[in-house]
């Protein structure tokens, strides 16, 4: 499977590179996605970045319009993940202080068994905007105390996280979760 990782100029691309090493990841800057051919069966790892869906929607024009009419699978990290909810229009909520360490997070729906074995789990977050609750055609998957955590499309092979499962700082069950997560979508994809 073809794996792009979509670089909203994370500071840990390197490390999400790492995460994904097995699938040989070809790396697209955001401003360079209408100049990149991408197979529409291809895998979509949206990276996280420094800046906000909210304060610069047109700089992610392209990227939003790419998760919304992608017919592969999309994995969301941080502002992966806000925005593939702001594509599906949930709503951010911009944090009074950037939350940033470890949370527990609880599954919500008994959809997420596959990947989160364990009723909670401990991830590593590091954003300033929460998603507090999603609506169709999204669908929460397990939240902490601040909110959604992760979410899924009801019929398409799109995830988001809010966490980080490539920042290991501290011990925590991020990068197990995105794992289990891609092992999934990898799967679902060849049959």
């Amino acid at each position: 499977m073809q794996v792009f990782i979509i670089d909203n100029h994370t500071t840990t691309l390197r490390k999400l590179k790492k995460l994904l090493a097995v699938f040989n990841p070809k790396v697209i800057k955001v401003e360079d996605i209408y100049k990149t051919e991408i197979d529409s069966g291809a895998l979509l790892v949206l990276s996280g970045s420094s800046t906000t869906p909210v304060l610069h929607h047109h700089v992610y024009d392209a990227e939003l319009k790419l998760i919304r009419d992608h017919e592969g699978p999309i994995v969301g990290v941080c502002l992966g993940f806000e925005l593939i909810a702001h594509a599906f229009g949930a709503h951010l909520h911009q944090r009074q202080k950037r939350q940033h360490g470890l949370v527990h997070l609880h599954r919500t729906n008994s959809a997420a068994a596959g990947f989160l074995p364990i009723a909670q789990q401990l991830v590593y977050v590091n954003h300033h905007y929460d998603v507090r609750r999603v609506a169709s055609p999204l669908i929460s998957l397990a939240e902490s105390a601040s909110g959604v955590q992760i979410l899924r499309h009801e019929s398409k092979p799109v995830f988001g996280f809010q966490f980080h499962p490539e920042v290991r700082r501290h011990r925590n069950n991020g990068k197990q979760i995105f794992n289990l997560v891609i092992g999934q979508v990898v799967s679902s994809a060849k049959s």
